[in-house]
């Protein structure tokens, strides 16, 4: 072996501290490397983040839309797909708060979002359960009661904190990771020119540059690498060009769009891969490529764009065109961000087609409340003139105005029943001409008489939609045309005890069939018209009975007043009867006790004695007798006044007893009492 020239031991020591050099620049090399990788995997940890963020406010937006489609419509199909959307936002949710464990900011503002979505779920579930028991009003009831708005809103607040943190964390680390790469591509450098300084040879110039040229071609793959990964993550489309406007780079949101792979449209015209017209007008729309590149500021096109895919799939969208800058700020491309907004406009359509759907309810609703309510004023109407016991003509009148004008066009006829059943007479028709009026009046129901006289006839419902086509009409028709009658609905009024009382029909001035509203008005009104009728019927049987009671008992009156006369006539000549006995009896009693007193004055043997006793005894018994009858007399014309005093029955039976005593002892009769 020879021995090492001083040029070889130089060039050796050089080389060997080259190598020890390049030991030392490639550890650190290592160092920073790593370090640009976990900067690297800390700004993929925030942009995963904000993925999942979006995720969980997309699969938000999507719970809510299905739920509000829900409410309105109640298919419950749509069930299943909100426990998706549910299912995917748990697991988004559950991902987030795996991504944010180490930040215990994040972590606090993680929990009021989950509070927050079982609040909102809670609420949701029971909105779906009163639209499955209750009915869509009470549904919506409750959920306009509850906090919904709100919560959302403070989701999107919270979402957006999240979001913004997650946004400085990403500023940071890039900036981190930017300032490790230069960092790493200095100390290349300062590794080149340690060498070119060394050698100051050719070889290991070369080398230096090799290895220079190794170092930048791996920064570029991890830069490259860096950028598919985040633009294969972005939600929407992203288009760069070089400066002459040719494509440069498209992420899978962009070729989907687009409908160009990345393959065929690299190089191609960005106007070739991107056809953009106005919406409203169908014309072609220019992209702002060469604006940017000349002033060197983002531009934005307005609103109602829309993308032509490659396969003739039209797809609204939002475009902003951003200007791609170096290091040393020179403008070396476009890039172009295209947000489809289909799903958004889907959903705007919707709500906007509830709320219409919505609003016409609510006018139909309102409509019906309405007319319900102007009904139910009419009818109010009529049965205060029945009530108000109002001539029947009158009430009838009444009738047929408030159905005219609930029934816009309608000539409204009541017809009587006459006592026989067999004709017709005229009750109201206020707006019927008078000509047609007074020709139907005293009309003979039948099978073909009219639509009125047939309804009797059948004792139902008669509907004719053409006069002038209704056989029914066939010999009325020439009387009803030439006044402009056309179509006419009846039916037979009833009382209560379905007796007919008449007919109630409605006329029109042109052929028409009723709606099922317009024969529920037939029938209510003719039910209310017999009720009028039937109350006037009852109020004439009810003064015809009574004038006969009233003649009756006029009659007995008088018939009682005769008796009265009589009576006190037949009292006068009792009276008189009794004053005249009672004169003519106590005449000859006074003489008679006059003459046998004087005969008592005589002496009289005992047999003598004995006779004359009983004959003033009897003449006294006859006295009494006749005092009684006069006191009997007196009572009965109120002319005695008789005053109640206790007294003994004993002695008044005792009395009594003592008067006959000497007439029974003289008859051999014996009292006992």
């Amino acid at each position: 072996m020879k021995p090492s020239t001083p040029f070889e031991s130089k060039i050796t020591l050089i080389f060997a501290g080259v190598v020890l050099v390049l030991l030392v620049l490639a550890y650190t090399a290592l160092q920073l490397t790593r370090h640009a990788q976990t900067l690297e995997k800390q700004v993929e940890h925030a942009q995963e983040v904000l993925d999942t963020l979006n995720a969980i406010n997309v699969h938000t937006l999507h719970i809510d839309v299905k739920r509000q489609n829900f409410i309105i419509t109640g298919d419950q199909t749509l069930l299943p797909h909100l426990d998706v959307h549910r299912v995917h936002r748990g697991q988004a949710l559950q991902r987030l708060r795996e991504l944010t464990q180490g930040n215990a900011a994040q972590q606090e503002v993680w929990h009021q979002i989950r509070e927050l979505l079982d609040q909102r779920r809670a609420m949701s579930e029971r909105i779906i359960e009163l639209r499955l028991s209750a009915g869509e009003l009470a549904a919506r009831r409750y959920s306009d009661d509850t906090p919904m708005l709100q919560t959302r809103v403070r989701l999107a607040e919270l979402l957006d904190t999240m979001e913004a943190h997650e946004q400085r964390l990403l500023r940071t680390h890039q900036t981190k990771h930017d300032r490790a790469q230069a960092i790493n591509a200095y100390a290349y450098a300062l590794l080149a020119l340690l060498i070119a300084a060394l050698l100051l040879t050719t070889f290991w110039f070369i080398r230096r540059q090799l290895r220079a040229n190794e170092a930048g071609r791996r920064a570029l793959a991890a830069s490259e690498q860096t950028l598919a990964t985040t633009l294969n993550s972005i939600g929407d489309a992203v288009v760069a060009t070089d400066t002459q406007g040719r494509v440069s780079l498209m992420n899978p949101v962009a070729e989907r769009l687009s409908g160009w792979g990345f393959a065929a449209a690299q190089g191609q015209p960005l106007a070739t891969v991107l056809h953009l017209i106005d919406e409203h007008s169908r014309a072609a729309v220019d992209l702002p490529v060469a604006q940017v590149l000349s002033s060197g500021s983002s531009v934005g096109l307005s609103n109602h764009r829309l993308l032509l895919g490659r396969d003739g799939h039209e797809w609204p969208i939002t475009t902003t065109a951003a200007p791609i800058r170096g290091a040393e700020q020179q403008t070396s491309g476009v890039v172009l961000v295209l947000r489809d907004v289909s799903l958004e406009r889907a959903a705007a359509r919707a709500l906007r087609s509830q709320n219409e759907l919505l609003e016409q309810r609510v006018r139909e609703r309102t409509a019906q409340l309405q007319q319900k309510q102007r009904r139910q004023q009419a009818e109010n109407h009529v049965l205060d003139a029945i009530s108000s016991n109002q001539p029947l003509s009158a009430v009838l009148e009444t009738i047929a105005h408030e159905v005219e004008a609930l029934m816009p066009d309608a000539l409204c006829s009541i017809l009587l029943f006459d006592p026989e059943g067999v004709h017709l007479h005229h009750g109201a028709a206020p707006s019927l001409p008078a000509e047609f009026v007074r020709a139907i009046d005293g009309l003979q129901i039948g099978a073909q008489v009219g639509s009125c006289g047939t309804a009797l006839h059948r004792n139902q419902q008669v509907i004719v939609s053409d006069i002038g086509t209704d056989p029914l009409w066939a010999d009325f028709a020439a009387l009803a045309l030439p006044l402009g009658l056309r179509a006419c609905w009846s039916t037979p009024v009833r009382s209560g005890s379905t007796q007919v009382l008449g007919a109630f029909a409605v006329y029109y001035r042109s052929p028409r069939t009723p709606t099922a509203s317009e024969l529920e008005y037939l029938d209510d009104w003719s039910r209310l018209t017999g009720l009028a009728i039937e109350r006037q019927r009852d109020a004439d049987a009810i003064e015809a009975l009574n004038h006969s009671l009233e003649r009756r008992v006029t009659e007995r009156t008088a018939e009682l007043e005769l008796a009265r006369l009589e009576a006190q006539r037949l009292s006068q000549v009792k009276d008189i009867f009794l004053a005249t006995m009672s004169h003519e009896i106590r005449t000859p009693l006074n003489a008679l006790f006059g003459m046998l007193e004087l005969l008592g004055l005589r002496a009289l043997d005992h047999e003598a004695q004995r006779m004359l006793g009983v004959a003033l005894q009897s003449g006294q018994a006859l006295l009494h007798i006749i005092d009684d009858i006069l006191d009997f007399s007196r009572i009965e014309a109120g002319k005695l006044e008789i005053h109640p005093e206790p007294t003994s029955i004993s002695e008044l039976i005792e009395l009594s007893a003592d008067s006959f005593r000497k007439l029974s002892s003289s008859k051999g009769v014996r009292l006992l009492h």
